[in-house]
């Protein structure tokens, strides 16, 4: 075994449900997953994009409400899983409006169903998926990307959402694709 060692560190993610895409017909509206924290910026992302159809899932608090309220933005609070699998599948896009991130799971989720991000520029949405979402700076690029991509008026979308599906498969970020992953490391150890 010392022949083997050192090697280099492996990162392993959580696995992902792997989730089957819906078909695009079925597509409408874009899901924002994430706590009620400042750093997930879902009330900004609820104002930004007013009058747009989101839903933001997760824990739910009277500002949020009032927010939700005022915008027109659906806020669900906590969701059980298969009815957040079911929105975020339906989706055009899923939104990530957060400052910080160590591992938006919802990305990989929905990468998975050909459900594309739109996110900020943060470095572990540039180290999994590269180009592949849209980046924003600021809440009116938000709308903007966000507008084009709920009217169609994206051409980069199909290849925005099998570029990321296909890459959430390589990467093996599902749950059977990390334990295959973890036993071929284990295995090169011996």
């Amino acid at each position: 075994a010392s022949d083997n060692w050192p090697q280099p560190p492996i990162v392993c993610h959580h696995g992902v449900h792997g989730l089957t895409p819906a078909p695009s017909k079925e597509r409408c509206g874009l899901v924002l997953v994430g706590t009620q924290r400042p750093v997930k910026r879902a009330e900004e992302a609820a104002r930004a994009l007013a009058g747009l159809p989101l839903a933001i899932i997760g824990a739910r608090d009277e500002e949020l409400a009032r927010v939700g309220e005022e915008t027109g933005v659906e806020i669900c609070g906590r969701q059980p899983f298969r009815q957040t699998v079911w929105r975020m599948r339906r989706a055009k896009a899923i939104v990530c409006n957060s400052v910080a991130e160590g591992f938006y799971m919802p990305s990989a989720e929905a990468a998975l169903s050909g459900v594309p991000t739109i996110a900020r520029p943060l470095p572990v949405f540039k180290e999994l998926w590269g180009d592949l979402p849209w980046y924003f700076e600021s809440d009116e690029e938000l709308r903007a990307i966000a507008s084009r991509v709920l009217e169609g008026k994206d051409g980069s979308y199909a290849m925005r959402a099998e570029g990321m599906r296909k890459r959430a498969l390589d990467l093996e970020l599902t749950i059977d694709g990390l334990a295959n992953r973890l036993v071929r490391i284990v295995e090169s150890c011996r």
